[in-house]
């Protein structure tokens, strides 16, 4: 039976028994972890794939041990521009080893828990969901006089229109007046 796995961003083809590198995760050397991003699982007779994760089913492994990969030289160059940049860079990874694959109702202690949390947090929004509601309600009450204290009627816009024209008139003529009496003078 294998079983492909997503952990990292990266995927994975795993059998029992087998030892892999994947990306570094957090946890000490010995303990039992459970990967639950099982894309596809295989036994043989059947095959079953995840849209996008298989449900009910999950990976459990040991850690190993955490290190890091050998390194990588990355080199950048511009041509004609005297450009030239030198870096190295060494992955952090945990080896582990892939326990058992279990499809369907079977659940280890730890997908348990794992499906616990969830529900709780369901919980809390539930309760929390009327004082929002009523904050909103709120809100709204206050905001509607606001409204209407500052919305004008369409006699009142003409005729601070009009009073805007007449301001702008007003300040021609002076200007036109005080020109020609340079002028004259």
């Amino acid at each position: 039976m294998y079983a492909i796995i997503e952990t990292g961003g990266l995927q994975f083809k795993v059998e029992t028994g087998m030892k892999l590198n994947i990306p570094k995760i957090p946890g000490e050397v010995g303990e039992q972890i459970v990967i639950d991003r099982v894309l596809l699982t295989d036994d043989g007779k059947d095959s079953v794939v995840g849209t996008p994760f298989v449900k009910d089913a999950t990976v459990g492994a040991t850690i190993l041990e955490h290190g890091r990969d050998k390194k990588i030289i990355v080199f950048k160059r511009k041509r004609r521009k005297g450009m030239e940049k030198k870096q190295g860079h060494r992955q952090d990874y945990t080896r582990v080893e892939i326990g058992e694959i279990l499809v369907g109702s079977v659940k280890t202690p730890a997908a348990e828990t794992a499906d616990e949390k969830p529900v709780a947090e369901k919980a809390d929004t539930k309760k929390s969901a009327p004082k929002k509601t009523e904050a909103k309600e709120a809100d709204t009450k206050k905001s509607a006089p606001k409204k209407t204290e500052a919305k004008k009627t369409d006699t009142d816009k003409a005729v601070s229109k009009k009073t805007d024209a007449k301001k702008t008139v007003v300040k021609k003529t002076t200007k036109k007046a005080d020109k020609e009496k340079t002028d004259t003078e």
